[in-house]
This record gives structure tokens, C-alpha cells and sequence, in this order.
């Protein structure tokens, strides 16, 4: 298989593409159900698929990471990926130091996207800890509107049905 990891849009300008074969020998015959005799021919002698997905980046479009750690609020995590996300100026993804699952506040078993030992601090969203979903929205969209503008942020807000100004 040739291809890229997958062909969303981010980071700097360009393009992404990503070729998928898949290839069957007789993925469909008829069998007798008592035993494993072919009753007659397949039906399906053979079968390939090639998939061909491709995106073409035209302006930057950061990838910004939010650490797992374990006890974390998982709808503050929720709500900042997803407001981050909203911009189409960025995409929120989530990365561990270690591999396996990062266990939340109530339980909730989550996978980072990715593993590194650091993520780059311009890239980096700021944890935070202790306070409660809609405080960490109004800080998410405090922070996107310092980033990229208050019309970025009200435009956040309103997909969000968020009924504040930022």
C-alpha cells in the first residue's frame, strides 16, 4: 500500500494524497451449508478496488495539541478540541507522553491522537485544570480570539450556540 496517513488538511500549504488497494479472490462463491463443498462457480472470481482520497492545502492550517492527563475533565477537553477545531484555522488533536489510554475525571478512557515527548509551545493549548466546562469554553474562546481575532471567536461561539461575546 502507498499513501500518506491520512489526507485531512493541515499544517503548511500542499497537497496530500492517499492510494488504498484491496484486492479479493473469490470473496463470494456459494457453499453447501452441511459442508465446504462449492456448488457450482463463484460468483465474485475476483475483485479489486483502488481508492484514490487527495486534498490540496492552500493556506496554513495548524495542528495544535492539548495533553491527556490522567484526571482531566472530559467535556472541558471536549468542548476546547472542539472550539479550536471550529476555527478552520486549526485542528485541536490530543498527544500523550506514553502510549496506552489516559483515564478522565469520571472514567473515560481516551487515546491520543499521537505520542511525543513534547509538543512545540507555539502549537501548544494550555491545560486547565480545576475549573468547570464553561470556564474552560470562555477561556478557549478568550485565547482563539487573542490568536486569530474576535471575529474568529464569535464565529466559534456562534456554531457552539454559545451565547457570549469574545
Amino acid at each position: 500500500m502507498f499513501g500518506v496517513q491520512s489526507p485531512f488538511v493541515a499544517g503548511d500549504p500542499g497537497l496530500h494524497v492517499m492510494l488504498l488497494g484491496d484486492y479479493a479472490h473469490n470473496p463470494l462463491v456459494l457453499k453447501q451449508e452441511d459442508s465446504d463443498t462449492r456448488v457450482g462457480g463463484a460468483i465474485v472470481s475476483s475483485q479489486l478496488f483502488l481508492h484514490l482520497n487527495a486534498t490540496l492545502a492552500l493556506w496554513n492550517r495548524e495542528q495544535l495539541g492539548l495533553e491527556l492527563v490522567p484526571g482531566a475533565d472530559e467535556v472541558s477537553l471536549a468542548l476546547v478540541a472542539d472550539a479550536w477545531s471550529r476555527t478552520y484555522r486549526s485542528r485541536a488533536v490530543t498527544w500523550s507522553r506514553s502510549e496506552g489510554v489516559t483515564e478522565t475525571r469520571h472514567g473515560v478512557r481516551i487515546r491520543p491522537d499521537t505520542i511525543v515527548s513534547s509538543w512545540p509551545g507555539k502549537h501548544l493549548l494550555a491545560s486547565t485544570p480545576g475549573i468547570t466546562p464553561a470556564a474552560a469554553l470562555d477561556d478557549a474562546l478568550h485565547r482563539i480570539g487573542a490568536r486569530y481575532g474576535t471575529r474568529t471567536a464569535e464565529f466559534v461561539a456562534m456554531q457552539l450556540e454559545y451565547p457570549t461575546k469574545h
